[in-house]
């Protein structure tokens, strides 16, 4: 028995280059991966339904203080809170006229939206108070009827 198989293991197998293998395994037809047509050459026959929109990438604040610009601030998607308290907020502004958490900015979307955590001297988009609205680009608020201090949202976009 021991001999049976080793004879059929010991018999050498017909050396085929690559190249021949290839053939045979594709046959002339071409493979199932490939369709007959590219994806470029799919798309350069549609014709563009609409202009690409910029993507807002990130929302930026300017905060303002008796007009003069102290600092800017990106919102990131977890938001960002404006008041005096630096353990409660992330814009610090030190003015009394700010509640120690006065109000907060979110991400909805491409856009932001401010909402007011019943602060004591309110927020003002326009000259009207609001609680919660959300904000166009070049929005200008005003944290107290005054309007000494006035964040400024700014959307950055890239395509």
């Amino acid at each position: 028995m021991f001999k049976k198989l080793f004879k059929r293991f010991s018999k050498k197998k017909k050396f085929e280059p690559r190249y021949e293998r290839k053939k045979e395994f594709f046959k002339g037809d071409t493979p199932h991966s490939f369709p007959e047509e590219t994806m470029v050459e799919s798309l350069s026959r549609e014709k563009p339904s609409k202009v690409l929109e910029k993507k807002v990438v990130f929302n930026e604040i300017d905060v303002l203080v008796n007009g003069e610009k102290i600092s800017s601030y990106r919102v990131s998607d977890e938001g960002i809170s404006v008041g005096r308290d630096p353990s409660k907020v992330g814009i610090i502004i030190a003015e009394p006229i700010i509640s120690k958490l006065h109000c907060s900015f979110y991400r909805a979307g491409n856009k932001l939206k401010i909402i007011d955590h019943n602060s004591t001297n309110g927020i003002y988009l326009n000259g009207i108070k609001i609680t919660d609205q959300v904000l166009e680009d070049g929005a200008v608020i005003s944290l107290g009827k005054k309007g000494t201090v006035k964040l400024i949202v700014h959307n950055v976009r890239m395509l």
